[in-house]
């Protein structure tokens, strides 16, 4: 069933997008009329309701109270008027009405001032909380085309609970980890060398595509991955799809803080450069670590004679 555009501009954005109606010439001038409407509908209701209530249950209310209450048998006329306002005034439904028109005025104030159309405020809160589970990509179909398939974007596949989530675990496991030097593997894929540095708590600044100074050497930050878990305990890392050799961490403490860093053959130190100075007990199992094998390449066979 298609929807006015004065009523569709009550639903959130990406609802409205895919909401059946013919779109109008402007949002701003459809958002205006429900704005417009809201408040005309809404003095009425107002109205409807205060004299309504004055004259049933207020009443009613107030009559109760002067009759079971000895300190208000003598109230004046007035006072009993203020006490039956003050009855209507906090009653919820007079606050929903009231939401209702200030959303109107709002909503024709940010139509004039900021040319802004936005939902009604209980549709926004169902919107705002489903899109607390769904990836943010899913909410936002323009970062699509900026996938580009490395780590950076790994993020926009996850949804903010799921990565407040994250973030929870990750600061428990700092508090409850003890801090031990990082275990770095030697990896190699076909285009150059990785370092793997699997760490008991998180790096300050280490971000995919920064720029990492290890030993003279430039690294750039690939990936970086939590393990939790027996993996954390482990230096196995299944499905990377990397030719390396699954090596046992030294000792039974957690590092569940991966990072993947790749080989650079040169680059120009900066003040956004990160730097990384290699602990002695992590040399000992980076030299422990199987060398980068060179990558294969096929041969043809020279046709027999």
């Amino acid at each position: 069933m298609a929807l006015p555009a004065p009523i569709a501009v009550l639903l959130p954005a990406r609802w409205r997008a895919h909401s059946s109606f013919v779109p109008p010439t402007s949002w701003r001038v459809a958002s205006f009329i429900c704005g417009l409407a809201q408040c005309i509908t809404g003095l009425a209701a107002l109205v409807w309701w205060y004299s309504y209530s004055v004259a049933n249950w207020a009443q009613t209310v107030v009559s109760h109270a002067t009759e079971t209450q000895k300190s208000l048998s003598e109230m004046k006329p007035h006072e009993a008027g203020l006490l039956g306002l003050a009855l209507v005034a906090t009653n919820p439904i007079t606050w929903v009405i009231l939401a209702w028109c200030i959303e109107g005025l709002v909503r024709i104030l940010a139509v004039a001032i900021t040319e802004e159309v936005f939902a009604t405020l209980p549709l926004a809160l169902i919107a705002g909380a489903i899109s607390l589970f769904r990836p943010v990509r899913a909410e936002n179909p323009g970062l699509r085309g900026s996938a580009s398939g490395n780590a950076g974007d790994a993020s926009l596949d996850d949804s903010p609970a799921h990565s407040f989530a994250n973030f929870l675990r990750r600061g428990l496991a700092e508090r409850t980890h003890a801090r031990v030097p990082d275990h770095i593997t030697r990896l190699k894929d076909i285009d150059a060398d990785l370092l793997r540095i699997r760490a008991s708590h998180t790096k300050p600044d280490w971000e995919p595509g920064r720029l990492v100074l290890i030993d003279g050497d430039f690294y750039r930050i690939d990936n970086f991955s939590e393990r939790h878990g027996a993996a954390a305990l482990t230096a196995i890392m299944d499905n990377d799809g990397l030719p390396h050799t699954h090596t046992l961490a030294p000792d039974a403490h957690p590092r569940p803080f991966v990072y993947l860093l790749r080989h650079l053959s040169a680059g120009i130190v900066t003040r956004h450069t990160l730097h990384y100075e290699i602990s002695p007990e992590s040399r000992a199992t980076l030299d422990q670590s199987p060398a980068p094998a060179p990558p294969h390449h096929a041969h043809a066979e020279s046709p027999r004679k």
